[in-house]
């Protein structure tokens, strides 16, 4: 299962709209509690949920070329899917 947070604009967006309390801030505490993402940005993981949460073991040949094409239209890369900047990325999940 991919486990990805989802944009901060887009929770930023619900409170805007005027669902108070639904912004990002007040969102990531939940996000974190609920996963276990050993090595990543403790900023925006934990390391003590119940839902183990990793980079895939392998790489795919597809992944790689479109890391490689993301590059050449000067887009960056980010190695969490959820951390602090937009980029390609591999997507985290739950692999088995």
């Amino acid at each position: 299962m991919i486990f990805v947070h989802g944009d901060r604009s887009g929770y930023d967006a619900w409170q805007a709209a005027g669902a108070k309390g639904w912004n990002d801030d007040e969102l990531l505490p939940f996000f974190k509690r609920s996963e276990r993402a050993v090595g990543s940005d403790p900023d925006y993981r934990d390391l003590n949920g119940p839902v183990h949460v990793r980079l895939p073991s392998t790489t795919d040949p597809l992944w790689e070329a479109c890391f490689k094409a993301a590059a050449k239209a000067a887009h960056s890369h980010n190695e969490d899917s959820n951390a602090a900047h937009a980029g390609s990325s591999n997507l985290t999940g739950t692999w088995f």
